[in-house]
């Protein structure tokens, strides 16, 4: 061993090293390519003469203790007490001037992280304070295999890898359609191997990669091929449907009864009044298109009346007469003998003489008659309880339409619940401009996103504006409590609060606002 006769030269070096990483390092003749022990059989001695000793200096300014020492160099594993990730300095301490056989004044140093050795080459890097005979090796990283288990949702995709190697670092990118995302380094680097990018459109397909990273100094120096995996988000969360119930509108009917009493010498007219009550209840449901949820909506109209109900109003009533008969005009009729009472109803637009006529029986017979001289002869004993009988059949449609007609009258009849159900259509918007919905006969109509609107029921058009970003539903009633006008509805379909508007002036008749239904038009 030749002995120093002036001053050891100092080369300084700087490195970046992450806690848990082990770093190695070793010098060789410039001629050499990798570090071999001094004496190893069958191999050249590859000792630098001149290089005396390897250190690290922390960040403290201090050298780092741990340092294993060997023929090849030194290796040192970042101790857990150490920052996340630090710069360090290599010192190598270097003779000046030495005696010996084979002098050598410059030599390589070459850097290698043991953990990710297994990447197959090894590539020149950069090493600040270097001097021109000096390299420094790190290798490339294996390119990572994403685990085919991707996790999605409709807003969310998380994603798993593995690698050969364990680089310094991973990277991360999205993309989405030719829109490439940047690379970012994901939240758990070289961790647990699995990122999750959030935020993304549903039902909507993206690209993610990864690569690995090797680093000196914060400076990349070597990085694997992207791996990637094409898939595609959840879609939306299908929205609940829907049953919103509007109040009933309740009105009341009143109509005039001619009763007439054989052998029609007397005809007076009764006033009764009866309630009809409308309920209208709306449906919504939703199905996928293939790029969203569409929402189908039908409105149920629910009518029902109370029993007609006579009041005091009570007037003599003188129909017409033809050849001593009565001429009864289109409408609504009761013949009232002792024994039963009946009601019928001529057909519109039509008319038919009614005259008695005594019959052998000693009965007095309504003798329904049209201008060709067909008759209908009806007596209460061809009246049963609850249906009409023994009535002959009639050829002429005016008589056989008023014997179909013909039922008794009885205190106790209410009439039938009518449901109809219709199907909403939806609003054609046009390119600009206001929307124009027409609500006539009680259609009811979707306009999505809401907007300008020209609201028609044939007779009058209401301008407004509905509060965007919702689905509304527009419909008429032309039977609306307490307003003689009827009204057009407008209901919010997210939140069921609505708003009637008179179709005559837009002015507000009534309201139903739930806590999240601000903004309904006014």
């Amino acid at each position: 061993m030749a002995e120093s006769l002036t001053g050891d030269d100092l080369d300084l070096y700087t490195f970046t090293a992450r806690r848990g990483h082990t770093y190695r390092f070793c010098t060789m003749p410039n001629a050499a390519n990798t570090c071999a022990p001094e004496a190893e059989p069958g191999v050249a001695r590859k000792k630098v003469n001149n290089v005396a000793e390897l250190l690290i200096i922390g960040p403290d300014d201090e050298v780092e203790e741990g340092i294993t020492r060997n023929t090849q160099g030194l290796e040192w594993t970042v101790p857990d007490d150490e920052p996340t990730e630090a710069t360090y300095v290599l010192v190598v301490r270097r003779r000046a001037r030495f005696e010996g056989s084979e002098p050598a004044y410059s030599y390589k140093l070459k850097h290698t992280i043991p953990s990710i050795m297994s990447c197959s080459d090894l590539r020149a890097g950069a090493v600040s304070g270097a001097q021109t005979t000096t390299t420094l090796y790190i290798c490339t990283p294996a390119t990572p295999t994403i685990s085919s288990s991707v996790t999605r949702t409709n807003a969310a995709i998380t994603f798993k890898w593995s690698s050969a190697s364990v680089p310094i670092e991973y990277m991360v990118r999205l993309t989405k359609g030719a829109s490439v995302g940047d690379p970012v380094a994901p939240n758990n680097h070289s961790g647990a191997r699995s990122h999750r990018f959030t935020g993304l459109d549903a039902n909507t397909e993206y690209k993610v990669e990864v690569k690995a990273i090797n680093k000196i100094g914060g400076i990349t120096v070597a990085e694997s091929g992207w791996a990637s995996v094409t898939t595609t988000t959840l879609r939306p969360d299908r929205p609940m449907d829907k049953v919103f119930s509007l109040p009933p509108t309740t009105i009341t009917e009143t109509r005039w009864i001619r009763r007439l009493v054989p052998p029609f010498g007397q005809c007076n007219e009764f006033e009764q009044q009866r309630t009809k009550t409308t309920t209208v209840t709306i449906h919504v449901t939703y199905s996928w298109d293939g790029t969203g949820w569409r929402s189908a909506v039908h409105q149920s109209e629910s009518v029902s009346y109370t029993m007609w109900q006579p009041t005091s109003g009570v007037r003599v009533c003188d129909p017409p007469t033809r050849r001593g008969a009565w001429v009864l005009q289109a409408g609504e009729y009761e013949l009232q003998w002792e024994t039963q009472q009946v009601s019928f109803t001529v057909p519109a637009n039509q008319e038919v003489e009614l005259r008695s006529r005594r019959l052998g029986s000693g009965e007095d017979a309504a003798v329904f008659s049209v201008a060709d001289g067909a008759e209908l002869v009806v007596t209460p004993d061809m009246l049963a309880e609850d249906a009409v009988t023994g009535l002959s059949e009639v050829s002429d449609p005016t008589l056989a339409s008023l014997s179909s007609s013909l039922e008794p009258v009885s205190a106790d009849t209410t009439p039938p619940i009518a449901v109809t159900e219709t199907q909403c259509a939806e609003a054609a918007k046009p390119e600009s401009g206001a929307v124009d919905i027409d609500v006539a006969d009680d259609a009811c109509v979707i306009m999505n996103g809401g907007g300008a609107a020209r609201v028609s029921d044939g007779t009058r058009t209401l301008n407004l504006t509905l509060p965007t970003g919702r689905d509304w539903l527009l419909f008429a009633s032309s039977e609306f409590s307490g307003s003689a006008a009827g009204a057009f509805l407008f209901l919010d379909l997210t939140t069921g609060g609505w708003v009637a508007l008179n179709p005559a002036d837009g002015a507000e008749l009534a309201r139903h606002a739930p806590a999240d239904a601000d903004g309904l038009p006014a």
